[in-house]
């Protein structure tokens, strides 16, 4: 049993060594690689100034584009502004002719309630004057037949 077991052992010994032989180690070319990685940062070197200028330009777009927005926002707000003037005023106007109506009816009401007043009372006042100038005739006649 150990003969068969050494036995195995060597003729897996042997195999080994032959494939070892027939099969040469892989060894990686790096002459290759870093001729590919050459073309490589090469062609980054080339590209760099292209994506430099690229972001330039679009910085300056950008800011282009920022800087109409807020002259459009700005024209926005004063057409706004305007806006909400012209409204303002308006509303002033149609408050000031509201209450100029207002106050002429109140006028008109307080003249109207006050002549009503006024005549009332110049009647009540001219109908007790004509019963004191009535008293005054009896006491007069009164004083007449006293007289008498």
């Amino acid at each position: 049993m150990e003969l068969t077991l050494i036995g195995l052992l060597l003729i897996n010994l042997g195999l080994l060594v032959i494939l070892i032989a027939r099969k040469p180690v892989a060894r990686v070319d790096t002459t290759k690689l870093e001729e590919r990685l050459i073309r490589v940062e090469g062609q980054l070197d080339k590209l760099t100034p292209k994506i430099e200028d690229a972001f330039r330009e679009n910085r300056r777009e950008i800011t282009t584009n920022l800087q109409d927005s807020r002259k459009e926002l700005s024209d926005n707000l004063q057409l706004i502004q305007k806006t909400v003037d012209t409204r303002v005023k308006s509303l002033q106007d149609d408050n000031s002719k509201k209450l100029e109506e207002m106050r002429l009816t109140v006028d008109e009401k307080l003249q109207k309630s006050v002549e009503e007043r006024f005549n009332n009372s110049f009647k009540h006042i001219s109908g007790q004057l004509t019963q004191v100038y009535q008293g005054l005739g009896e006491m007069r006649n009164l004083a007449h037949g006293v007289g008498d």
